[in-house]
């Protein structure tokens, strides 16, 4: 049977908060503890008793277990090798775009090679409506005489689809 540390409260929040720092540092925020514990070679749920958190009901309040310290020992070596596969992946990453941008746009998208700047801006219709005067009154005749003009020749055809 290993021999049991006896730790103060300080030194047990330290090593807890270690622990959650290489793990989410590592592996991400909410799916560090099981990678660890595998790492580890120890069961999952030892990793959350290590981190168990008060409970309000004080009949089922279980304190936390606390790290280790061959965990404490193997957390450095586990952030080293971590942090080397990261350079790694990131070194693969920047090799896919050597160039340090996107792929060339293709012919007929905005921006492309020979193609000038579309531009973005009001529309003739909202320079329009930009430039009529503020306080003068709508004039419905001639609005409805416009749609009249310019809508479609059968309203029966779509009569309340609209409404669906």
């Amino acid at each position: 049977m290993a021999k049991r540390e006896h730790i103060d409260e300080n030194e047990r929040q330290r090593r807890r908060e270690r622990v959650e720092l290489v793990g989410t540092l590592a592996w991400g925020e909410h799916s560090w503890q099981t990678p660890l514990a595998r790492e580890l070679d120890i069961p999952q749920p030892r990793v959350g008793q290590w981190l168990l958190k008060p409970s309000a009901d004080k009949r089922v309040n279980v304190p936390p277990k606390p790290v280790p310290s061959h965990v404490m020992d193997a957390l450095p070596a586990i952030a080293r090798d971590k942090a080397a596969d990261l350079r790694r992946r990131a070194a693969e990453l920047e090799a896919l775009y050597p160039d340090g941008g996107a792929p060339p746009r293709a012919q007929g998208e905005p921006g492309a090679a020979g193609e000038a700047p579309r531009e973005s801006g009001p529309t003739a219709a909202a320079a329009e409506a930009e430039a009529a005067p503020e306080g003068e009154d709508f004039d419905v005749d001639g609005f409805l005489a416009q749609v009249m003009e310019a809508g479609p020749t059968d309203w029966g055809a779509h009569r309340g689809e609209d409404l669906l």
